[in-house]
């Protein structure tokens, strides 16, 4: 039977371990660099994604070293192989990682964590998935939020920015739109909200928008979370809104902002605010990524580069703060805003709980939830 952690609270009273501080960090990079599967005379490799955000990692590693942080790394190819994790785990379990940054997925996560938990070694996976990967070790956390944490805070937000206790909540066909729409509508119910939650099919979504808009009164007001990336949905929903002449808040995530039958301009009118894990922002330190980013690969950097330097930068920093052992620390910790993107947040949690909400405003495509800056983060910050 696996472990079960209380992952939820610290209390801002507990005695936390002293820092291990070191004169330099050793991070193990369990990557799926699929080299053996790599052609070096490929322009494009199979997963280049990770590559990408590898080189954002590297730009990260020696800014950290301008400020008199010292990290090495130390790549391993997971070949997205169980078998393979395994093996790399039995020949590190001697080493001196003191981070572990991968797998990437999901699936992968039980057999590192032999080697995280052996050790008490801190896992970072980049991306967010479902919760449960959280739930067997206590060392694990995640850079994005899961889909789970992206329904709460979704929720938070429409709580305390639209009128009215009645939501309307759909999700898709995959796992993680179900995940996503059910913890938003959980969060809502909490504080006595009315909400009905639907599954979309392929059959009547027209109609079902509709009818749905239509059975709210003129006297009456509700937000609409829409848990899909497919863009049928999407263009049935705002023809439905159209139909109906009725404007309301409609949550999205930002994969709508990539169909091509819907303009802007539609997204705007119709009230439409996009969730995002990777939202980035247009300032001094993402032009100046995106210019070093190109000299070094000849390449425009992809939202994984900027999540690789993100992630690399905001840990590289606590490394240097809280030590090897920060899996406490981090929690007590307020939010960091990044320098391109979102930013981090762990307050009493294994995953960021930052995400990005945007809206469309005189047609600039503006984030509407930046937190508080922190103090840390108000040196050299310019205006997005």
């Amino acid at each position: 039977m696996s472990k079960k952690y209380n992952l939820q609270g610290i209390s801002k009273n507990k005695v936390l371990e002293k820092p291990i501080l070191k004169p330099a960090y050793n991070i193990g990079l369990f990557f799926p660099f699929l080299i053996k599967e790599t052609s070096p005379y490929s322009p494009v490799r199979r997963y280049q994604f990770v590559y990408d955000m590898y080189e954002g990692m590297k730009i990260a590693k020696e800014e950290l070293e301008k400020e008199g942080i010292k990290i090495k790394f130390y790549a391993f190819d997971t070949e997205r192989n169980d078998t393979t994790i395994r093996q790399l785990v039995q020949k590190q379990m001697n080493s001196e990682i003191d981070l572990i940054i991968g797998p990437m997925y999901p699936h992968n996560i039980k057999s590192l964590s032999a080697l995280s938990e052996a050790k008490k070694i801190n896992i970072v996976n980049p991306f967010g998935n479902d919760a449960t990967i959280l739930q067997s070790n206590p060392y694990t956390f995640t850079a994005e939020a899961t889909y789970q944490t992206e329904g709460v805070k979704t929720a938070e937000f429409a709580m305390k920015n639209f009128a009215g206790k009645k939501a309307f909540v759909y999700y898709g066909r995959n796992l993680e739109d179900s995940l996503s729409a059910y913890s938003h509508k959980e969060t809502l119910e909490k504080a006595n909200y009315q909400v009905l939650i639907r599954s979309i099919n392929s059959k009547n979504i027209y109609q079902k928008f509709v009818s749905d808009i239509n059975s709210i009164s003129k006297t009456d007001t509700a937000h609409l979370f829409i848990s899909s990336k497919e863009e049928s949905v999407a263009l049935n929903l705002l023809g439905a809104t159209q139909s109906a002449r009725k404007i309301f808040p409609i949550i999205a995530p930002d994969t709508w902002l990539s169909f091509e039958q819907i303009p802007y301009e539609k997204f705007q009118f119709s009230g439409v605010y996009f969730f995002a894990t990777n939202f980035i922002r247009t300032n001094s330190h993402s032009k100046n990524f995106k210019k070093e980013y190109i000299t070094r690969t000849n390449m425009i950097p992809s939202k994984f580069a900027y999540l690789g330097y993100e992630m690399m930068y905001y840990f590289g920093k606590v490394l240097a703060k809280h030590g090897v052992n920060f899996q406490d620390a981090i929690k007590l910790q307020s939010y960091d805003r990044g320098k391109m993107m979102i930013g981090f947040d762990f307050t009493n949690s294994n995953d960021n709980q930052s995400i990005a909400i945007s809206k469309f405003t005189d047609g600039v495509l503006e984030i509407v939830n930046i937190p508080i800056i922190s103090i840390e983060s108000l040196q050299d910050e310019d205006t997005d």
